[in-house]
């Protein structure tokens, strides 16, 4: 209804879908799709292609196929679609694949578009990426429709439902990134579709965030695919719907195109009350018999004027324009000219790019970079332009570029750069001299220009030539040298690329000034530990300080120290490592510090010796310290028991007949001293309570002397499983 009045672009909502065309398998009918087509066609509007691959309206034979089936299924519609349409003048847009977020495929569906994408040589380096399937769609639409704009189309992006809006985000660059299965080049996606459903409540600042952050993260323009808005509760937000979103879109830097997902009341997928007139609560924005409802009013005056976008409606002709030779350049007879030229069509392709001579046609060339190689071209002045026609047959023709030829005359000078080498490297601030030889068979040369890149340094009228440059930054840097003879010829000589780097970091300083080399302290200790630390170049970020390889703490600003308290008996060395501002790291000499212990008269554990014959419990050795009743080689209790705390001897409740506590956690060196008072000489057994993971040995000594030899103890499967372990004859 008034079709050609208001539109410019058409699309088939059902009748391009794979279960309209492909009833049965094997039998493709466009006919409906072909209205919409020729409309098109035959109106210079635009028909987009809608769709190849959806999770729904698939034929209905789809769901009992094999997976062989079905991949061959699949190529055999898109190709069907290609031989359908190409004799007909082709297809320019192609919603490739719907809804791949939001509405899945079924399984044996996607695992037969999986399949393809394996099967394809082009993807033997990535089998098993996640979106194989979708690739393989893709490669197919470019493979049949090479010069087509291929678009992905999805719902609820712009409310970012479900969050679905990074998935397909992801998709879209997995898409970018992958080859097409012609020649290799990464071009499968030209465009993302936002379905625009279900917008009623969607603001234009976060319709406006939506669209930046689809093109931030994927560069692929953006295009608004099935826009539409019920007039509920009434007209006035129908209005207010379009009149907030409309221009967010059509103003957008990134947006190539809106299509309106219908608009006569009463033949709209959304019909709400199904009341006609004012008070229907349809997506329509034209009334049944013709006339405009408000939205409709609105957008009439608010498009009034404006120009169209690449991509959208009328075929948009190409650009075209010679970047070399430059205007007015010179040549010298007979010269050899290759004429370049860039030439893009942002709603297509370009076909191809002819170069002319006034109205003297050159050459052509059908691929870019477009040029053209004129030879033996005589002394004269000559008009030279470029037309690029594209996949319309548009043609654009570039601006003209005037080039004389000269007859030939004076020889140009040569020069070389002889000083500093290609590749030579310097430490900034760098002072350096260019030096060059420049002569000039016919004449003399009148001056040597020095350049950094297109930036003049200097110039040398005299040989030999040089320039002293100096307080050269840290960079890399190519340098020629321009020689000028006296008839005004020049040459420049070939690039000497020169890198100049930052001074090498110098590393920090660090010493230890207290405690001084070997000094000694009494357990439990508190030493401050001292440090001077200086960057010659730079700071001081911080000042680490260590006990052999552990850290004790850090200090980030001067004077530099740490508190280390609590030490126990022992001998340490401590060092301190200062790390500068560029990360260099400096370790201090070494420093060792003794800590002794408190000497503790010993005395037995329960104030009188322990009997014998008797019984002698593990944690009840003597009172006295480390060194004197005990010696244990590791800090703090590992155990649970705080019988005998703060000694660090390690103890734990036993598991063992009758309870108590029992000593574990023993290793080589350690000892526990007991005072005893054997009140009947004679021969004695000792029955030791014991338990181990693997074999372990020990002994007993009286007054220092072994009496009992080593003992074995056997593993007993486990330490909390006992086992009594005898030895006779003392």
């Amino acid at each position: 209804l008034k079709y050609n009045t208001y539109w410019n672009q058409a699309t088939s909502e059902n009748g391009s879908k794979w279960g309209s065309v492909e009833g049965s398998q094997g039998s493709y009918n466009f006919t409906t799709s072909d209205v919409a087509y020729n409309w098109a066609k035959n109106n210079n509007g635009l028909f987009k292609y809608h769709n190849f691959v959806w999770g729904s309206q698939t034929p209905g034979w789809v769901s009992g196929a094999s997976t062989a089936t079905l991949t061959t299924a699949v190529q055999n519609y898109i190709k069907a679609c290609s031989t359908h349409y190409t004799p007909m003048g082709g297809i320019k847009m192609i919603d490739v694949v719907n809804e791949p977020v939001n509405t899945a495929l079924s399984a044996n569906y996607k695992a037969a578009l999986t399949a393809g994408y394996q099967a394809e040589p082009a993807n033997a380096g990535d089998k098993n990426n996640q979106y194989g399937w979708i690739i393989w769609s893709y490669q197919l639409a470019r493979k049949y429709f090479p010069n087509a704009t291929l678009l992905i189309n999805e719902y609820n992006v712009e409310m970012n439902w479900n969050n679905c809006r990074a998935p397909y985000i992801d998709m879209v660059n997995a898409l970018k990134n992958a080859p097409n299965l012609t020649d290799g080049q990464k071009n499968l996606i030209d465009g993302v579709g936002l379905q625009c459903h279900g917008i009623e409540s969607l603001t234009a600042a976060n319709f406006k965030a939506c669209i930046d952050e689809i093109w931030t993260k994927t560069g692929v323009p953006v295009y608004i695919t099935e826009f539409d808005t019920p007039a509920s509760p009434n007209e006035a937000k129908q209005q207010s719907v379009y009149s907030s979103l409309i221009p967010v879109a059509w103003e957008h830097a990134h947006v190539n195109g809106i299509t309106l997902w219908g608009y006569v009341q009463g033949t709209t997928w959304i019909n709400g009350n199904g009341v006609q007139g004012a008070g229907g609560t349809d997506s329509g924005i034209m009334y049944a018999d013709g006339t405009e409802r408000p939205a409709l009013t609105w957008l009439k005056q608010y498009m009034a004027g404006r120009p169209d976008v690449a991509g959208c409606g009328t075929n948009v002709a190409p650009t075209v324009s010679i970047t070399s030779p430059t205007n007015n350049a010179t040549f010298v007879s007979p010269a050899s000219i290759t004429i370049n030229a860039t030439a893009a069509d942002a709603d297509g392709t370009v076909s191809s790019v002819q170069f002319f001579n006034g109205t003297t046609s050159l050459g052509t060339d059908a691929t870019s970079p477009y040029s053209f190689s004129w030879t033996g071209v005589a002394a004269g002045t000559y008009s030279i332009t470029a037309k690029a026609t594209d996949n319309s047959g548009a043609v654009t023709t570039s601006t003209v570029i005037s080039i004389t030829v000269t007859a030939p005359a004076n020889i140009a000078p040569t020069v070389s750069i002889t000083s500093p080498a290609n590749n030579a490297t310097f430490v900034a601030p760098a002072s350096i001299t260019i030096s060059a030889t420049a002569a000039d068979v016919d004449g003399i040369v009148s001056g040597v220009q020095f350049f950094n890149g297109t930036t003049l340094l200097g110039t040398d009228a005299t040989s030999p030539y040089s320039f002293a440059w100096t307080g050269v930054a840290a960079g890399t840097y190519s340098i020629t040298a321009k020689a000028t003879d006296n008839s005004g010829a020049v040459t420049t000589s070939s690039i000497v690329s020169i890198t100049v780097t930052a001074p090498a970091n110098i590393l920090p300083t660090v010493s230890i000034t207290a405690p001084a080399n070997n000094a000694s302290f009494t357990a439990p200790a508190s030493i401050t530990i001292s440090a001077t630390a200086a960057d010659a170049d730079g700071t001081v970020s911080s000042v680490q300080f260590f006990n052999g390889t552990t850290l004790l703490g850090s200090d980030g600003t001067s004077p530099y120290s740490f508190s280390w308290t609590g030490v126990v008996a022992g001998t340490y060395s401590i060092t301190a490592k200062a790390t500068d501002n560029g990360g260099a790291v400096t370790t201090s000499a070494s420093v060792t510090v003794v800590v002794n212990p408190v000497v503790v008269a010993q005395t037995p554990f329960s104030g009188t010796p322990a009997v014998i014959p008797g019984t002698i419990q593990a944690e009840e050795y003597d009172l006295g310290g480390e060194g004197i009743a005990f010696h244990e080689t590791t800090t703090g209790n590992s155990g649970n028991s705080t019988l005998r705390s703060p000694d660090p001897v390690d103890m734990e409740t036993t598991t063992d007949g009758g309870g108590g506590i029992n000593v574990g956690w023993i290793v080589a060196g350690e000892w526990l001293e007991y005072t005893v008072n054997v009140t009947v000489a004679g021969t004695y057994s000792l029955d030791v309570r014991v338990g181990a993971t693997a074999a372990e040995t020990f002994h007993i000594e009286m007054d220092g002397v072994n009496i009992s030899g080593t003992i074995t103890v056997p593993n007993t499967g486990a330490f909390q499983t006992f086992q009594t372990v005898t030895i006779n004859n003392i």
